[in-house]
Formats: C-alpha cells, sequence, structure tokens
C-alpha cells in the first residue's frame, strides 16, 4: 500500500498517522539511476535442538544476575524486548506534543552504533576502509548477519558510490525493519564509526513493511540536538539458574522462539515479534524526552506497553514467582527479587533492571490479564538500577 502525506498504516495498536510522515523532514528526491550490488550475509546456522542461531549462541552469555552481555563486549548490555509497540510509542509522544522525538531517536542510536564501530573496529582497520584498501562489502556482510540474528529485519545494497566526491553514498532497501528510526540511526552510526565523519541522511517509505535508507559519505550535515551522556549499569551477582540446552548452552526457553534467519525476524512463543536491543539506547531515549516534557512521558510508555501486551496475553494459569522471575531473565531484564500477585495487586523488586519502564508496562498487562481488571502502578528506581513497583486495581 503506497502511503500519500496524509496516509494512515495500522502498527501495534495505535494508527500510525503518518501526516507528511515523520521522515519528511530528512527527506530529499531519490535519485531515478540505480547500480545494484547486493550484499547477502550467509544464513543462519540454527542448532539442532532448540532453535537458537549458533552466532547467538556463541555470542550472548546469559548471566546469573539477570544480564545478558556479549562474549566480546562485557560492558554493554542486551535485552530481548517486544519490539512492534516501538514506533507507535515514538508516535504517540510526538502526538501529545512531545517535542524532537524521532530526531532524538536517531541520535542516540547513531551515537551509540558510531561508538560500538570505534570500539570494536581496529583505527587502522578503518583507515584501510577509507583508503578503499578494503571492500565495504565485507563489513555490510558482517552487519547483514548481525541485523538478522537480532531480529532487526532484513536489508539488500542498491546502490555505492565511495570516490571522495560529493556524490558518495550509500543507498539501503530495507525490509521488516524493527523500528525505522531505531535502524536508520545505526545504519548512520555504523558509517559514523568508519569515517569519522557527521553525515547526512534520507529515509523514504515504499511500503509499511519496505523503505530506502540512504547515508551520504559525506553528505549535507544535518542540525540535531546535543548528544546525551551515557550511564552504565551497576552489575551485581545473582543466583538465577536457567534450564540449559544440551547443544549450545542457550537457555531452553529460547527453543520456544522462532528464528526467520532471511528476513531477520524473531517471534517468541506468544506469537510477538522481538529484538536483541542494547537497553541504554531506549533508556536514555525515554530519560532525554523525560527530562524535557515531564514525568507524563514514563507513564505514556508504560501504559502503551501496558495495552499491548495485555491484548495479547494468553494466560492458561497465574504464573507464580518462579515462572516470572525466569522469564524476566530469560529476557535480560533483571533479577526478580521479589513477587506477589493476588487480586488485590501485584508488587515486585527487581535488581539491575533495564528499560524497566517496558518492565513496569508488562507487569501491569500480567496482573490485568489474570484478573480482568483494569489498574494503577507506581514505581521507584534506584541509582543502582533497583526497580520497585505496585500495581493496585
Amino acid at each position: 500500500m503506497p502511503l500519500g502525506d496524509d496516509s494512515i498504516f495500522e502498527s501495534g495498536d495505535f494508527l500510525y498517522r503518518e501526516r507528511k510522515r515523520p521522515w519528511d523532514r530528512f527527506a530529499k528526491a531519490r535519485s531515478t539511476k540505480l547500480e545494484r550490488e547486493e550484499v547477502k550475509g550467509p544464513e543462519l546456522k540454527l542448532c539442532p535442538e532448540c532453535g537458537v542461531p549458533e552466532e547467538q549462541a556463541k555470542e550472548c552469555l546469559w548471566l546469573n544476575s539477570g544480564v545478558i552481555v556479549l562474549a566480546s563486549d562485557r560492558v554493554r548490555r542486551q535485552c530481548l524486548i517486544e519490539s512492534e509497540n516501538l514506533d507507535p510509542i515514538f508516535a504517540l509522544l510526538e502526538e501529545t506534543g512531545v517535542r524532537d522525538v524521532y530526531e532524538l531517536v536517531i541520535e542516540v542510536a547513531r551515537a551509540r552504533r558510531a561508538s560500538r564501530t570505534r570500539e570494536t573496529i581496529p583505527p587502522e582497520v578503518r583507515g584501510m576502509l577509507r583508503n578503499k584498501m578494503l571492500s565495504v562489502g565485507v563489513f555490510l556482510t558482517a552487519m547483514q548477519a548481525d541485523t538478522r540474528f537480532r531480529g532487526f529485519g532484513d536489508f539488500e545494497l542498491l546502490d555505492f558510490v565511495f570516490e571522495g566526491g560529493p556524490n558518495d553514498h550509500m543507498r539501503l532497501r530495507v525490509a521488516q525493519a524493527y523500528s525505522k528510526p531505531l535502524f536508520l540511526g545505526a545504519l548512520v552510526g555504523f558509517c559514523e564509526g568508519f569515517l569519522d565523519q557527521r553525515l547526512g541522511f534520507t529515509l523514504s517509505d515504499i511500503s509499511p513493511d519496505i523503505c530506502e535508507m540512504t547515508v551520504n559519505l559525506p553528505g549535507e550535515e544535518n542540525t540535531f540536538l546535543e548528544p546525551v551522556r551515557e550511564r552504565e549499569y551497576c552489575y551485581r551477582d545473582g543466583d538465577i539458574e536457567l534450564k540449559r540446552c544440551g547443544i549450545c548452552g542457550s537457555p531452553a526457553a529460547l527453543s520456544g522462539f522462532t528464528w526467520h534467519s532471511t528476513a531477520g525476524i524473531i517471534m517468541n512463543s506468544s506469537g510477538l515479534r522481538v529484538v536483541l536491543l542494547d537497553p541504554q539506547i531506549l533508556d536514555l531515549i525515554f530519560e532525554e524526552l523525560e527530562r524535557r516534557s515531564g514525568k507524563s512521558v514514563s507513564r505514556s510508555v508504560v501504559e502503551a506497553q501496558c495495552q499491548f501486551i495485555r491484548k495479547r496475553m494468553k494466560l492458561d494459569h497465574h504464573p507464580n514467582r518462579q515462572e516470572v522471575r525466569d522469564e524476566v531473565a530469560l529476557r535480560g531484564m533483571g533479577n526478580l527479587r521479589e513477587f506477589e500477585m493476588d487480586g488485590g495487586g501485584l508488587r515486585a523488586r527487581i535488581d539491575n533492571a533495564a528499560c524497566y519502564r517496558i518492565t513496569v508496562g508488562s507487569l501491569k498487562a500480567l496482573f490485568e490479564s489474570a484478573y480482568d481488571r483494569d489498574s494503577v502502578v507506581d514505581w521507584e528506581i534506584s541509582e543502582n538500577g533497583d526497580l520497585k513497583l505496585e500495581v493496585i486495581p
């Protein structure tokens, strides 16, 4: 379905009203000339027992503290999080009057990706790419494999010009992006990390599921907000023991997930799309939006997540503390230390909490689904990342 200037398409539980499309502020006319070069990453090899990609089994570590980290980078945390509600949340915040939502989402994503690129790829290798001694295809193939196993979607390279001139650019066609602004920000940051330059970009929608993203190398510099300061998580040891796959060592519960390897899509056991994401990206975005626009931002995020999960949650029993604890740890959202739920409400405490607004909304949805009633929720988050919350009907 083509998107016009005032088109509407459904995304998650919200009608995502494009108006002139949030992307139009970045858009330029597309060239009619195409020079197509395919970049095809290898298909993901899946564990024969649990179905988890072998790359993820090697790269991701589930710690006993309810934290997921990368084997190659144990500082930066990871989470498995539902993704279909992310762009609708950003749209909802902008529609309620929160300023510069999309600019900030892209800015945080590009800053995190640029920083990771500089940290993980040696300066001499980046220099060889800038001097055209290495093919960019090698890195795009690696990027595509990473994009697929994280569930971010898939892409193909449409056009790449890198001759040291003003028309240098890279253009991708992206299918099933888990979040357009987050995907775009990561792509721009990937290029900026290599080139050590701030680059311009455009995004053009082809359909609700397909878009084209162009990064100018170098390009006309966009005007952005000041970068937000990163906050490191405070890790503490725990006592969580998840059952493991006998072959690859991944948590056995991941066998209920399905990796659609060539499409770059992960579906969980409830039929919801999830991604493996750096949680600080969302934490930084929501913290900065809250700083500018007030506490109502977090309330809006929590309620949107609650409604999204409640409409999709199917409970055949009321989960006990251990079941909830294992689910929170499987997602890398922290260590559930306390949990009580009955008709009078839900109370919980989580150490090492990440993406806590998403967690609060999900637990609120759990109570409302279990007892079929509306509720209110209050929470506290400490400097060390300890989350306390209470849901009351």
